[in-house]
């Protein structure tokens, strides 16, 4: 089961990535998944959560600053 929610996952972050997020139908995501419509949503049950998913998944690849300062982060004064 771990392989396939790893290819929707996968499939997921392509169609995003070509895409962007506002773009892709959900055939157009279940093509880049290479599943079926119902195992699709049964792995990510709702078009919001694979964005979500391919947002966490994307963002886990980031490298992460180890000296930020969690309190300043994101303020640009």
């Amino acid at each position: 089961m771990l392989d396939i929610q790893n290819q929707i996952d996968a499939g997921l972050e392509r169609a995003f990535a070509k895409h962007g997020f506002a773009e892709p139908n959900i055939e157009t995501l279940r093509k880049a998944t290479g599943v079926s419509l119902r195992t699709l949503y049964k792995y990510v049950p709702s078009r919001d959560v694979m964005i979500l998913r391919a947002l966490e998944l994307h963002g886990a690849c980031l490298p992460q600053n180890q000296n930020a300062d969690p309190n300043t982060s994101g303020n640009h004064r």
